[in-house]
């Protein structure tokens, strides 16, 4: 459905708008969850909430979800692996 809603946005001003607000709601909640992530203590020392939030915000994105599964026929569990390897690598503080 988002696809749509992204692909037909040029054409159309109600699905531009309703890009947008899915845009800025995505933006919105990755923002909570990453203040979560934050007060948790297990993220990489010195990364901001804007940083995490921007981390979250384009890997859940349904683009990268186009790319991997619908174009690359990535399966739904390597997807789901690749998101939460390339998540983990970007916000989490390394392991030792």
């Amino acid at each position: 459905m988002q696809i749509l809603i992204r692909d037909g946005r040029h054409g159309d001003e109600t699905l531009r708008e309703i890009w947008q607000t899915l845009l800025d709601e995505r933006l919105v909640g990755m923002t909570r969850f990453g203040r979560h992530l934050l007060e948790t203590g297990d993220l990489r020392p010195g990364i901001t909430l804007e940083e995490v939030a921007d981390v979250l915000w384009t890997y859940i994105s349904v683009e990268l979800y186009e790319l991997l599964v619908l174009l690359r026929e990535c399966s739904p569990e390597r997807y789901a692996d690749h998101l939460a390897t390339a998540i983990t690598a970007a916000i989490c503080r390394p392991s030792v």
